[in-house]
């Protein structure tokens, strides 16, 4: 953000794209194409790894002289923040206890087992009963599938 409160990139060919999906996102149009909006990383002059975006379509209804006023709603993920997923909603998605999102908290930050019991301070028995309890709740047959579908969740958005 800018000292103007306005979303830019550092490089210019970023900057030209971004304003390219925000536009397409909150176009005028009451129907919305397939193409609104869109996603998109941003690198940064530090070099650290680039923020993703995902910027959507978001219509409101605005009741000054009953025009309707577009707007784009925007995601951005910084790849360099520690992921911090809500364990409640874990618990609330999948039925899971609350020892049990911990530690499927811990796995989808990519540990192993043997890692998160360690972090845990659990035995290497009761992480298998974690795992086998969270595969049984969640469907996943995998770890792999399991940190996949994790990800994939609403526990991920802060």
């Amino acid at each position: 953000m800018d000292r103007s409160d306005r979303l830019y990139a550092y490089r210019p060919v970023d900057e030209k794209q971004l304003h390219r999906i925000i536009n397409s996102a909150s176009q005028r149009e009451p129907t919305l194409s397939i193409d609104s909006g869109g996603i998109m990383k941003i690198d940064r002059p530090s070099g650290l790894r680039p923020y993703s975006l995902l910027i959507a379509p978001l219509n409101l209804e605005v009741s000054y002289l009953n025009f309707r006023q577009p707007a784009a709603l925007i995601f951005i993920n910084d790849p360099e923040q520690p992921m911090e997923p809500v364990e409640k909603i874990l618990q609330q998605l999948f039925d899971l206890t609350p020892a049990e999102a911990r530690f499927a908290t811990v796995l989808m930050q990519g540990k192993d087992i043997t890692e998160a019991a360690e972090e845990l301070g659990i035995s290497q028995n009761t992480a298998k009963t974690h795992l086998k309890h969270i595969f049984q709740k969640t469907g996943a047959k995998r770890q792999s599938e399991l940190v996949q579908l994790l990800l994939n969740s609403l526990a991920v958005l802060k």
